[in-house]
């Protein structure tokens, strides 16, 4: 109808939504990058960047307070007096075998939550809409409760009330160790930050704006076509503006007495 090739249409604001998922494509990418339809150079306020960025940053500290709950949980095991036989009655106490069974439990749960981190980071960092990221960052900390809830769901009472009448203990935690294990932990996220965008962002946004100039840069007034039956390829010149239909729409629009001024 408009007398213009798909890749106008596509890397044309006006002519977008025809243009389907191409179209779609292309104003994600003006939008992620911060990018006008005509501009093709990477442009200092990138909005998809720094809300990609973000989530990153949420999705990271929601990992390592994991992390860190894991770790209390491995030292106050070592707090815990041992026995011969583990003692769930009374004075807790627990076995070498038990304790190295909690431990390789925990080591199990960490590597999980690692594997999550790249994971979600992969994903979020491999995505164009800036909604699907907020939904994405909603969503990744559910799956690192489902053991919590898979415990509270299915776990039998006579268990959940025996852990209830075990008596709180007191760990030494001192100034100084407090200090090193929160220095570690800010030092792991913004590492986390660093390589995320070095390795993954930015090479995610060359990409996306490499599509845009393979899609939109240079001659797009163009169509071409192939004949099975005759083996003859054709080519035909269009328009940069709107086609005769178009224009005799838009003409009738504005000319016709009863259309709204």
């Amino acid at each position: 109808l408009s007398g213009n090739s798909l890749a106008t249409q596509a890397c044309s604001a006006a002519y977008s939504g025809f243009a389907g998922p191409a179209g779609s494509m292309i104003q994600e990418i003006n939008l992620y990058l911060g990018l006008s339809n005509e501009q093709f150079d990477m442009s200092t306020f990138r909005p998809g960047t720094i809300v990609c960025v973000l989530c990153i940053l949420i999705w990271s500290l929601c990992v390592m307070k994991e992390l860190r709950s894991y770790w209390l949980m491995i030292q106050a095991i070592f707090w815990i007096p041992r026995a011969a036989m583990s003692e769930m009655e009374g004075t807790l106490a627990l076995s070498c075998n038990r304790v190295w069974m909690l431990i390789s439990l925990y080591a199990l749960r960490t590597s999980i939550s690692l594997g999550l981190l790249g994971g979600g980071i992969r994903l979020l960092g491999n995505t164009t809409s800036l909604l699907q990221m907020i939904l994405i960052t909603a969503a990744l900390p559910v799956i690192l409760n489902i053991d919590k809830q898979f415990f509270r769901a299915v776990m039998p009472m006579e268990i959940k009330i025996g852990i209830q009448r075990f008596k709180p203990f007191r760990i030494h935690y001192s100034r100084l160790h407090s200090q090193i294990e929160t220095f570690v932990a800010v030092f792991l996220v913004l590492a986390v930050l660093l390589v995320s965008y070095s390795e993954v962002v930015r090479v995610f946004e060359e990409g996306i704006l490499d599509i845009k100039v393979q899609l939109c840069g240079g001659q797009q007034a163009f169509v071409v076509a192939h004949n099975p039956s005759s083996q003859l390829t054709y080519a035909l010149q269009t328009g940069t503006t709107q086609g005769a239909a178009v224009q005799a729409v838009e003409l009738y629009r504005y000319s016709s007495p009863s259309s709204p001024s």
